[in-house]
């Protein structure tokens, strides 16, 4: 059976933890990756995490379509597709 992914509850203790932090700041440094990876994407077109991966913007052909794929997940007002758009750069 395939391990299930961690948790955002899971990945601040463990940032909590490993920089003696507490959960509270360990917290407010997972939001503000986050948000700035959305706002970064939304103003360039993508988001690059070094070490980790890059998310992009869909082709603009695929949001003019009037409804948008189920395949799309939004966040912040940006369309991401887990498929198209994390290109893992390792």
């Amino acid at each position: 059976m395939a391990k299930k992914p961690m948790t955002k509850s899971q990945i601040v203790s463990h940032f909590a933890g490993k920089f003696e932090l507490t959960k509270k700041t360990a917290s407010g440094i997972v939001d503000e990756v986050a948000a700035l990876a959305v706002s970064e994407t939304k103003k360039s077109g993508s988001f690059t995490l070094p070490g980790i991966g890059k998310i992009a913007s869909p082709p603009s052909a695929v949001i003019s379509k009037g409804s948008v794929s189920h395949h799309y997940w939004h966040r912040g007002g940006a369309t991401f597709s887990p498929a198209a758009t994390f290109l893992l750069s390792m």
